[in-house]
């Protein structure tokens, strides 16, 4: 159970034969290599980037069931729909289970601009609560128009007649991911960040396949064996296909969507929503409001008229009185996702190889169960027991208690607001950040709950290797404000340069390209 170093990882890669090579390290990835590993598969994940620095951190920020299919399910008695429905519902209730720690029950809000909406919106979520079954967050229920004022007070009350609230759960989705990845290597499998997959070989005569990958910040050549390949990289899935092939017929269609974060009084107890399509969501995540998303070109840069499309759908739901305009906007992001030319999410091919066409966060355990079901059998793998993710707890899950928060600030002395982001972010782990180095309680940034001990606990426990995976996937201070973010770089600098021995040269490298990235993905000086 003790996590080995990154240094020790790689040198496992070489020197063992594993039943199954996963290729990409977001939810998808990490949830294949943790099935695996709890089977007893040897098992290795190769992510050519950061864990979760892709769609996986980008996503947004939410468990649900899909609630915006069923009035179409239900015009068209689309019974297929429902039940994949009842499923992702089940799906949602073993997130609850597993990692607590990281999901949070949000309300959300459905103005209604008449009484006469009522009994039809009424149906689809008593509906949608059914669907749920025992494993139901909350039943969705009624608020008059001063009740649903006082649950969004900037809400423009002039043509709302009230509002039906129904229940999510909202996450930290990097650091669930995280989680999934530690969870992985706790269980055995050997996980690999920043190492990029460059080929992979046919099988030979017993059945092995070569990956020849290369780690990007030592240019070390890594020559990796496998009898499996699963290929999880979401909207780059066609790429390393063509690895294979380079006749290769592309199954993926990347699709983009912007997020935009405003300050945390927009929204501060209850989220927004509809069951239009094409109509925002807003929400409150992580003290701030989060707005999303918008569909728009391919890429990682938010435009500014995605941009000011959101601030305009989200514009015309408030008071008049209420400013809004870019000037409010503090981070932006674009996350890129997969559709499929292909009705199965699962392709499984004659020589070893899975393909996960599209995911989603909601089913990322049901479609790892599924990968790696496919790879048992077209591989006849040898496995020690039936899948076992749905009762696993995840990383910070296993003795963690809701009176936790308390006791931190009992035994350590730390604000309460320290206590609550460490307890929510680490879950029973927040006990070993917070004993991982003497004087490390210290905030980072007087106005967020991050302390110097997370930037030590990242580097040594979770793999940073960045200052960019510090502050955008295990701190999410880039995400929720760039300014703050681009505050704080030079202390994270500071501290991951004495842990990973940076010398100036590359204390300035890590400042320019986390600079670069702050620009080009989180929306600083352009939106």
């Amino acid at each position: 159970n003790v996590l080995a170093s990154r240094n020790r990882q790689l040198d496992s890669l070489d020197t063992t034969v594993f039943d199954v090579l996963v290729i990409g390290g977001g939810a998808s990835g990490c949830g294949c290599a943790l099935d695996a590993a709890s089977r007893g598969l040897k098992t290795a994940l190769l992510e050519a980037s950061d864990f979760a620095s892709g769609t996986s951190s980008k996503s947004s920020k939410l468990i649900h069931g899909g609630l915006r299919r069923l009035p179409s399910a239900i015009r068209r008695s689309d019974y297929s729909i429902i039940r994949d429905m009842n499923n992702t519902l089940q799906e949602r209730a073993l997130i609850l289970k597993n990692a607590t720690h990281l999901v949070t029950k949000v309300p959300m809000v459905m103005p209604l601009q008449s009484h006469v909406q009522l009994p039809r919106l009424w149906l689809i979520l008593k509906l949608y609560d059914l669907l749920a079954g025992f494993s139901n967050l909350q039943s969705s229920h009624l608020l008059n128009a001063v009740q649903t004022h006082k649950a969004f007070p900037l809400l423009d009350m002039a043509d709302v007649a009230g509002s039906l609230v129904s229940y999510e759960l909202q996450m930290d989705d990097a650091r669930f991911c995280l989680a999934l990845a530690m969870t992985a290597a706790r269980q055995g499998a050997r996980l690999a960040n920043y190492v990029q997959v460059k080929k992979l070989f046919p099988p030979d005569n017993h059945g092995i396949r070569t990956c020849l990958a290369k780690d990007l910040l030592t240019s070390r050549q890594l020559l990796v064996r496998c009898i499996c390949v699963v290929n999880a990289t979401g909207p780059n899935v066609d790429t390393v296909r063509r690895l294979v092939s380079d006749r290769t017929v592309a199954v993926a269609r990347p699709a983009a969507g912007t997020h935009i974060v405003l300050p945390g009084y927009f929204a501060r107890t209850h989220a927004l929503h509809s069951l239009e399509l094409d109509e925002p969501f807003v929400m409150p995540w992580q003290g701030h409001t989060l707005v999303g998303c918008t569909e728009g070109p391919l890429g990682l840069e938010p435009t500014r008229d995605e941009v000011e499309l959101l601030l305009a759908k989200f514009r015309s739901k408030l008071r008049p009185d209420v400013q809004l305009n870019s000037r409010h906007v503090l981070s932006a992001w674009k996350g890129l996702w997969a559709t499929s030319s292909m009705e199965e999410q699962l392709l499984v091919s004659g020589n070893g190889l899975i393909i996960i066409s599209r995911g989603n966060w909601t089913n990322y355990r049901a479609m790892a169960e599924a990968a790696i079901d496919a790879a048992v059998m077209s591989c006849r793998l040898l496995v020690m027991c039936d899948c076992r993710t749905k009762r696993l707890h995840l990383e910070g899950r296993p003795g963690f208690s809701e009176q936790l928060p308390r006791e931190l600030v009992h035994s350590f002395g730390v604000p309460l607001d320290v206590a609550q982001h460490l307890t929510h972010s680490y879950g029973c782990n927040a006990v070993k950040v917070l004993s991982a180095i003497d004087g490390g309680h210290k905030r980072l940034h007087d106005q967020f709950p991050h302390i110097e001990a997370e930037v030590y606990y990242a580097v040594k426990y979770e793999y940073a290797l960045t200052a960019a995976d510090v502050l955008a996937r295990r701190l999410r201070v880039a995400f929720v404000d760039v300014g703050a973010a681009l505050e704080i770089l030079p202390r994270v600098v500071h501290i991951m340069s004495k842990l990973l021995g940076w010398n100036e040269q590359v204390r300035d490298a890590q400042i320019r390209s986390t600079i670069g990235f702050l620009q080009q993905e989180m929306g600083m000086g352009s939106v």
